[in-house]
């Protein structure tokens, strides 16, 4: 059986069982994979994470050589679409065969599909979801989320400061002292590593494939990946002005297509009744499961609704239903806590809001994203875990309409949400920890 990564960091000693714990909690809360958050927490770098999915899919991670001559025409050969479907990239090309960075190594009908459409033999790479989304943005141009830019212009600064002297390290070092102020945490299944050797393997062996230095050197200064290259000249991070472009910016036509296949109306499922949600989120499997039991008990109250994450100061779109509101428009919606709004209201006071939206420009240009209604009241919710606000829940019933007066059940249903996290964190702990 694989070992999964939390595994590998505990045994290496790259990370404690209290961070470790602390990680699969924030997983389970904010998504993502287990290295991102525990990058996140600031307990390992993207050296520490590229060493990790080596030894567990047993395969080469990204090299500065490779991503350094990854060139256009490489680039090219895989469409934007497909490198983003299956979070990939091309490295090089050396005849027959085409080297690609994976974020997963372990998805072989991507792997079966990439080369029946490029007509290679493909060699896998492993590198950290951190480093594929960065590469995503530079060569495709497919945005990253502000989680990843944070934590990217943060480990090149840490990674990339002067040292007096190169200091020895079994993985990374950990800082626990340096860890933000995290939201609850939470963990989350790591996909399973490569099993045992199969023919891919072995193919990957035989072409003599150069490990990286990351691999092969002890020292910390040996051992990065060049983040300045995968940061890709991050911009400065101004939230007030994340939520929505001030003007639309004109669509090529791959992007018109792309709109077009994202503009389709999701069939919404039935509205649930309190004892429906309460049972179903007592059996959920993940958090995406979650969302969409509270959604689809939302939709008994509200035409339109969406959830909300909170964190490091900024309330991100998590997911959304009903009416005009657009999931992929929610998840790409980010409004700041440190200026007048309706969530900074809800986040701060820990408690529910119906009523009109206030005019502010946070407020204003939250109505802008959720399509230009403005609905005469609106309903918010926040959503605790151990005492802080993780997630608000928001639902209207369109233009010029207001809410319902009665939301008992509302608020009946919110506890809940937490006991469902919490079951979800306990059984990600034990999915990694059961082999250990």
């Amino acid at each position: 059986m694989p070992i999964p990564i939390g595994q590998i960091l505990l045994k290496e000693g790259a990370i404690t069982n209290p961070q470790l714990e602390e990680a699969i909690q924030a997983q389970v809360i904010y998504g993502g994979k287990l290295g991102t958050n525990l990058m996140e927490l600031d307990y390992i770098n993207v050296a520490t994470l590229s060493k990790v999915l080596s030894k567990k899919f047993n395969l080469p991670p990204l090299n500065n050589a490779l991503l350094n001559g990854c060139s256009k025409e490489v680039i090219q050969i895989l469409d934007k679409n497909l490198a983003h479907k299956y979070r990939c990239i091309p490295l090089s090309i050396d005849g027959s065969k085409l080297k690609v960075v994976m974020e997963d190594p372990t998805n072989f009908s991507a792997i079966d599909e990439i080369s029946f459409i490029t007509g290679k033999r493909i060699i896998p790479y492993v590198a950290p979801e951190l480093i594929i989304i960065s590469l995503l943005e530079k060569h495709y141009g497919i945005q990253r989320d502000l989680r990843y830019i944070r934590i990217s212009q943060r480990d090149s600064q840490t990674l990339h400061k002067p040292t007096s002297a190169p200091q020895k390290q079994t993985l990374v070092k950990t800082n626990p002292a340096k860890a933000p102020p995290a939201p609850p945490t939470i963990k989350e299944p790591v996909k399973e590593a490569l099993p045992g050797k199969t023919p891919l393997h072995e193919e990957v062996i035989e072409e003599d494939i150069i490990i990286p230095e990351i691999i092969k050197n002890e020292t910390v200064e040996d051992e990065l990946i060049d983040l300045e290259e995968l940061v890709y000249e991050a911009p400065t991070i101004d939230l007030s002005e994340m939520a929505i472009p001030a003007t639309p910016v004109e669509a090529d036509a791959e992007e018109e297509e792309i709109l077009e296949d994202l503009e389709v109306i999701e069939e919404l499922p039935e509205a649930l009744s309190l004892q429906e949600a309460i049972e179903r989120l007592d059996e959920v499997g993940d958090r995406d499961e979650l969302s969409r039991v509270v959604l689809s008990f939302a939709l008994g109250y509200f035409k339109r609704s969406a959830l909300f994450i909170t964190r490091f100061g900024t309330a991100v779109g998590w997911d959304g239903m009903g009416g005009s509101i657009n999931k992929q428009v929610v998840q790409s919606t980010m409004l700041p806590l440190n200026a007048p709004s309706i969530f900074k209201t809800v986040h701060d006071t820990q408690s529910f809001f119906l009523g009109g939206i206030p005019k502010s420009p946070i407020n204003d240009r939250f109505i802008q994203v959720m399509g230009g209604e403005n609905p005469d009241s609106v309903f918010l919710i926040p959503i605790l875990f151990k005492g802080q606000v993780v997630n608000i829940l928001y639902g209207d019933n369109g233009d010029g309409e207001k809410a319902p007066f009665d939301i008992s059940d509302l608020l009946i249903l919110a506890p809940k949400i937490p006991q469902a996290f919490e079951k979800l964190i306990r059984r990600r702990k034990d999915e990694i920890l059961s082999d250990s």
